[in-house]
């Protein structure tokens, strides 16, 4: 007999619909859109895409799991991560390493696809390659979820015992079994469609993060911006999860879990809505570069003057 206390409610199944086709939608229409605005002027989209993909897969598995598994084997490193009080240092440690090997990946995308005709339009597909391996991820883990719940709900607690035992997870506790069912049945709607929100504005940062590095690029900046991208983007990342992690018992439950989630989703709206500025500008003088020439927008990120615009202040 099912236990109505362990039903997941539809609206929680809903929005884990909702969250799936969002990561989906994160991919195919900024993807699209380019292409659509390129195709006339430009070839390469896709191809700058499916590098992004590949980059992301070398930066940020090939690489820096090896070094993660290495500092997991150092006292120190795992001190500061079992010590509450210096897990933020833990948050810091692991932001650098990511960012770092995920800022290489990016350079190399730009400098791979604009050697020898510069094109902003290749740029950004191939940020969308790199955020793509992330939207997957949030779209497996739903898909699973909502497996799941429908299972929960239909057959009962045995039915998912089952089911996640045969998927080769070994003998399954009652303990883990309660904390499942606990997250599915706990699980607030909103924070879930958030999820896929958040996929969106994820992605417009990844976006705006690869397009200092094409600005640099293109002015023979490249190493400068490299670490101004990198700089950003580990900042980002740290209070990102710093948030996320203010609920969890290594941070002693500062916050409820609901709360972090909701303080992390004002940090990245706020943080794509200003990234959203600055790429909104970049494609304004790319596109008045493409109206002169592929090599035009040299002259744009200079005034009359020859002194540096806004973004040789950044640079």
């Amino acid at each position: 007999m099912i236990d109505s206390t362990e039903l997941v409610s539809g609206a929680v199944t809903g929005s884990m619909v909702f969250t799936i086709v969002m990561a989906a939608l994160a991919v195919i229409v900024p993807l699209l859109a380019l292409y659509i605005v390129s195709r006339k002027k430009e070839t390469g989209t896709f191809a700058s895409f499916g590098l992004g993909m590949l980059a992301y897969f070398w930066a940020q598995y090939l690489l820096p799991i090896p070094l993660l598994f290495i500092l997991t084997k150092m006292n120190w490193f795992m001190d500061i991560y079992n010590t509450g009080k210096m897990y933020f240092i833990y948050i810091l440690i692991t932001s650098i390493v990511t960012v770092g090997f995920a800022s290489l990946g990016r350079v190399w995308c730009i400098w791979l696809m604009n050697r020898r005709t510069p094109s902003l339009y290749r740029g950004l597909s191939s940020a969308i390659g790199f955020g793509a391996f992330k939207a997957m991820s949030i779209m497996t883990s739903y898909c699973s979820y909502l497996n799941y719940s429908k299972l929960l709900n239909s057959q009962g607690r045995e039915a998912l015992i089952n089911q996640v035992t045969s998927g080769g997870k070994g003998a399954v506790s009652a303990d883990d079994v309660a904390n499942m069912i606990a997250q599915l049945t706990g699980a607030n709607s909103f924070d879930v469609c958030m999820e896929g929100v958040n996929v969106f504005l994820a992605m417009i940062i990844e976006m705006v993060l690869i397009m200092v590095i094409y600005e640099g690029f293109i002015r023979k900046k490249t190493v400068k911006a490299t670490f101004v991208s990198f700089g950003v983007g580990t900042v980002f990342s740290f209070v990102s999860v710093l948030l996320s992690s203010l609920c969890s018992e290594k941070m002693g439950k500062i916050v409820s879990q609901h709360t972090a989630s909701l303080m992390n989703d004002v940090f990245l709206f706020a943080c794509a809505l200003f990234g959203a500025w600055l790429l909104l500008g970049a494609l304004r003088r790319y596109k008045m570069a493409l109206e002169e020439g592929p090599y035009a927008h040299y002259a744009y990120f200079e005034d009359k003057k020859g002194k540096a615009n806004k973004i040789d202040q950044v640079l």
